[in-house]
């Protein structure tokens, strides 16, 4: 985000994201920095100029995902 290269850093930030659920998901604990990555999720999405109801969407998505996604 800070070198403006969002649409980049955009899957980087859902990655990160979806090993915080996939975390919570295997130990049944909340990861300790899930909230602050939503938080940045939220304000990256933002700053793409996405709406709040995409931006809920999106990461509304995360939270139904059942693991990670194979990037292959």
């Amino acid at each position: 985000m800070a070198t403006n290269r969002l649409a980049e850093a955009e899957p980087l930030m859902r990655r990160h994201l979806e090993i915080f659920m996939e975390f919570e998901r295997k130990t049944g604990h909340p990861h300790r920095h899930r909230s602050q990555g939503l938080a940045s999720y939220y304000r990256l999405l933002a700053q793409m100029g996405k709406s709040e109801g995409e931006i809920n969407t999106a990461i509304a998505s995360l939270a139904r995902e059942d693991g990670p996604r194979d990037p292959h």
